[in-house]
């Protein structure tokens, strides 16, 4: 079954290994815009996804940590750019709040990282105690949705085009795929 519609590309046999794919990985790291950090140093990016699946990884030429272009966070806290398969990541406070309500899903992803998420009448205020439980959220939801993305651009022929609500629901799944094959992967170690 040689070159069948399921066989890998051969750009991805070349290098299978994850360390061998990281060590080809460009990560630069911005400073921070004044009164933020990067959740994640770009040191503890390359440690971690030594232990990533290689197939998540393998094209992806640059991660870039950049300080927020303006005063809102979260909007966005990273994105993914197909053509040059890179992806952007921005610098977070240890506090901030919205001037609207949360979804469930998002406010129950930061608790179950540790954060207080205070609402109230029309605003939501969410504080961090510890730089690790940022970094855990930030990497669980932020980076390795980013990294899912960058997968699914990767693997765009491979299946029927997506609207962009598809795009995320994929993205999301794809990024709780690698999450699991990473922690598999430190109970084996």
């Amino acid at each position: 079954m040689a070159r069948s519609y399921r066989t890998k590309p051969l750009r991805y046999k070349t290098a299978t290994n994850a360390v061998a794919l990281v060590s080809k990985l460009r990560v630069i790291e911005r400073r921070p815009r004044p009164g933020d950090t990067h959740a994640i140093s770009a040191k503890d990016i390359r440690l971690v996804l030594r232990i990533c699946p290689s197939e998540y990884i393998a094209g992806l030429r640059m991660i870039e940590l950049r300080p927020r272009h303006d005063s809102n966070v979260g909007r966005p806290y990273g994105f993914y750019e197909g053509v040059e398969k890179r992806i952007v990541l921005y610098s977070l406070p240890m506090n901030w709040s919205f001037d609207f309500h949360i979804s469930l899903k998002y406010r129950q992803s930061l608790i179950s990282s540790a954060a207080r998420v205070m609402q109230t009448k029309d605003s939501t205020g969410i504080v961090w105690d510890k730089k690790e439980d940022r970094a855990l959220w930030f990497f669980k939801d932020v980076l390795l949705h980013e990294l899912a993305h960058h997968y699914c651009h990767q693997n765009r022929y491979r299946r029927k085009p997506a609207s962009i609500h598809h795009e995320e629901l994929l993205a999301d799944l794809y990024g709780s795929r690698i999450w699991t094959g990473i922690v598999s992967t430190m109970r084996r170690r």
